[in-house]
């Protein structure tokens, strides 16, 4: 409920609220027996502008799956419907125009994962070229996944004998855990042809997701406050905070609430990086080995 307030507060809309001239909306979010919300639209026109070597761009619905039917007739199916396992967070399908038939009517289906994600920025679109959304959503988490790996084993490896073994743990604890919130953010590109016993519920890619991410900062924050750029009070603080958070997203069983557990954790974590910026910002002489490695870290996190 709460993060449901902060939305609506800063105007946040499940749906667009300006219409569109060529999709009808059939009904919004509507529950299910399953206890998941559906959001239903049509287009009789969008067909007509569709031609040969073009493509309708979705857009993204995080965690939810989406579904196109051409004159009641199923023609694309992306993600799983029941969400019963889950799907890429931050991806959505892309149609090819060529498969559409003139004079045709679409149905396009929205299966939410829970009320504070049920958001539709903007409703289907015509684009001349092939949109880029699976190449971000779900090629580059893949990629992410296997360079963090790589990267905390090489920096271990040039750490362990020169470093301290708390800074090292920090590294390997930053970069592990953050390629693990990208592999659980697109475990459909894994359980597929790799992994086909891995099935997750969405609410348990969710929290491991995010339990990872929270693990990632923590690493890092480790790292600084071994460097001295971040003071035992503030990191001690951040620890805390993670805790409380990581109970919430542990013990509950409802996607808006885990989110809550995530967003609570936000704060330390600015605090922190608030904390950092002013250390550095007064002890910008110290050695450049030192600045490098305080770059290194933050922008790893930030770019993550």
């Amino acid at each position: 409920m709460a993060m449901l307030s902060l939305s609506l507060f800063l105007g946040v809309e499940s749906v667009p609220t300006r219409k569109d001239k060529t999709w009808q909306v059939i009904h919004s979010w509507q529950h299910q027996e399953s206890g998941r919300k559906v959001f239903e639209a049509k287009s009789n026109q969008i067909a007509q502008t569709c031609k040969s070597g073009s493509f309708i761009k979705f857009p993204i619905v995080l965690y939810a799956s989406q579904v196109i039917y051409q004159n009641e007739q199923l023609i694309l199916s992306y993600g799983n419907p029941g969400l019963t396992s889950a799907n890429f967070v931050a991806s959505a399908p892309t149609l090819d125009c060529n498969l559409i038939q003139a004079n045709t009517t679409l149905r396009w289906k929205v299966y939410g994962y829970s009320d504070y994600f049920n958001r539709i920025p903007w409703y289907p679109r015509v684009v001349d070229s092939y949109p880029h959304t699976k190449l971000f959503g779900e090629k580059l988490y893949v990629a992410g996944f296997f360079v963090l790996f790589f990267l905390a084993l090489a920096m271990a490896s040039v750490m362990y004998k020169t470093e301290h073994h708390y800074k090292v743990l920090g590294t390997v604890l930053c970069a592990t855990s953050c390629g693990l919130y990208l592999f659980f953010n697109s475990l459909p590109a894994y359980t597929g042809p790799y992994l086909s016993h891995l099935h997750l519920s969405p609410e348990l890619a969710h929290k491991l997701s995010d339990t990872f991410i929270s693990l990632g900062a923590t690493g890092l924050f480790l790292f600084l406050f071994q460097e001295g750029v971040l003071l035992r009070k503030v990191f001690l603080f951040h620890c805390i905070s993670s805790l409380i958070g990581l109970a919430i997203v542990t013990l509950s069983s409802d996607g808006d609430v885990i989110q809550f557990g995530t967003t609570f954790q936000f704060i330390p974590i600015l605090v922190s990086f608030m904390n950092i910026s002013i250390t550095c910002f007064f002890y910008s002489k110290q050695s450049k080995k030192k600045s490098d490695w305080i770059f290194f870290g933050v922008s790893t996190l930030f770019i993550v």
